[in-house]
């Protein structure tokens, strides 16, 4: 009976459904479409983007994988981090971004140490802004915590340029060694060694807001706002069968106050007063009988 009622209220106001509908259509259009009135056309909000991954891990010269005690081992989960976080300085970053021919004010490098892009690198607007949209370049640094294994994951517009930018990734780190090493005459036998597990994973993702998602936005849309239309029309109602029995108990109150059939009683000297006419009346008058007396009884 309840969804009989609802439904009735809804078609009396029908009006204003059919205006809810549009609005839900509306936000279902805007949601999945970027619309443009000059000239009038939809471009979808969904964009395609290129996905690479790869794997450093942080050697020693006596590899971990194969001796059981190589020197320097225990550094390496310490050392990782760090190498990790190096990859967003100045030198690596404009290296990578060099090598894998991306303009270094759209790179955006996201490493291990606060989430966010490192301290110190001259990351623009543009790139932070532009980081996770259909033109942006990105890499995300990560180090495990456990295992002395860096995660690089790189995002680009196309396939090939995040397969790039991976293996760039790879090449700046490793070159950052080196010229440190070389810098201060660090013996090999003494150096971190770079390898990658692997190739670099790469593949195309699609991004955006899917069409099932904007269908869902407009159902909901439309739902809330028929809810809106009946509630408030409840409330309506409600008001105004307020205000008609308040009429009615004022109508009520006046009518019984002039016809109380008690208020000519209230006056004791004006009862007083008929009730002494009333008998003075009865005094007056004749008994019963006495005109049909007549002259000859009265002679005789």
């Amino acid at each position: 009976m309840e969804l009989i009622t609802i439904l009735r209220e809804l078609w009396h106001r029908r009006a204003l459904v059919i205006v809810v509908a549009v609005i839900a259509l509306t936000a279902g259009l805007l949601f999945a479409f970027q619309v443009s009135l000059a000239p009038p056309s939809l471009k979808s909000r969904q964009y395609t983007i290129g996905l690479a991954s790869a794997q450093l891990l942080i050697d020693t010269p006596d590899s971990v994988v194969a001796d059981l005690r190589p020197a320097g081992a225990d550094a390496l989960s310490a050392r990782t981090g760090l190498l990790a976080n190096v990859i967003a300085s100045d030198t690596v970053r404009t290296a990578i971004a060099r090598d894998a021919g991306v303009p270094v004010d759209r790179l955006a490098i996201i490493t291990p140490s606060a989430g966010t892009t490192a301290a110190g690198t001259l990351l623009s607007t543009r790139a932070t802004q532009a980081a996770n949209g259909p033109t942006g370049y990105l890499l995300n640094i990560r180090a495990d915590p456990t295992l002395p294994i860096i995660q690089i994951s790189a995002q680009a517009p196309t396939v090939r340029k995040a397969a790039q930018l991976a293996g760039a990734a790879t090449i700046g780190l490793r070159q950052y060694i080196d010229d440190v090493a070389a810098t201060q005459r660090i013996p090999d036998r003494r150096r971190f060694v770079v390898t990658t597990l692997g190739a670099a994973k790469a593949e195309a993702a699609t991004r955006g807001p899917r069409l099932l998602v904007a269908l869902i936005v407009a159902i909901m849309t439309f739902v809330v706002g028929c809810a809106g239309i009946v509630i408030v029309s409840g409330i309506a109602r409600g008001w105004r069968q307020a205000a008609e029995l308040e009429q009615d108990d004022a109508g009520l109150s006046g009518t019984d106050a002039e016809f109380d059939p008690e208020a000519g009683f209230d006056d004791d000297d004006e009862l007083t007063a008929v009730s002494g006419r009333g008998r003075e009346r009865a005094a007056n008058e004749p008994p019963i009988g006495s005109a049909s007396t007549s002259p000859a009884h009265s002679s005789g």
